[in-house]
């Protein structure tokens, strides 16, 4: 609720600066409102500790694995119940993001056009927030 206050307080502050009845202080004011709005319904400095905290709990699988000259089926079993483990505490896939990573990756590797997933232009805005319908998305063209 801390940061509900804030916002509150900080866009009177500014308006009250730059008074009200001017487009700037108006506009800025909204802008204001609505990006502390998206930080304190998304929650983002949780989640970016969350992501920072699962970053690191795979590193560990990683060293495991990179350090042992020899891995065994018993410490490949172990390292693949680890990494199912931290799979668990990831949040929901976002199927959009999946897709635009691909893209991003053949891109990369010099794949043309024609094997990228077709995206929509509104999912790709909307894609740090959810896969917007229809989900079937177009698949590259595998050439025979």
């Amino acid at each position: 609720m801390g940061h509900v206050a804030a916002v509150v307080r900080g866009s009177a502050a500014f308006v009250a600066l730059f008074g009200a009845e001017t487009g700037l202080a108006k506009a800025a004011t909204l802008i204001v409102v609505l990006a502390t709005a998206i930080d304190v319904f998304f929650d983002l400095p949780v989640a970016a500790h969350r992501h920072d905290d699962l970053y690191k709990r795979f590193a560990d699988v990683a060293v495991t694995l990179a350090s042992a000259p020899a891995p065994t089926a018993e410490m490949l079993r172990e390292c693949r119940a680890r990494r199912l483990l931290i799979e668990k505490d990831e949040p929901h896939v976002i199927a959009v993001l999946n897709v635009l990573c691909h893209n991003e990756e053949a891109e990369a590797r010099g794949y043309g056009k024609d094997q990228l997933w077709k995206v929509r232009p509104y999912q790709r805005i909307l894609s740090q927030l959810f896969t917007a319908p229809p989900n079937d998305f177009d698949p590259p063209r595998v050439p025979v």
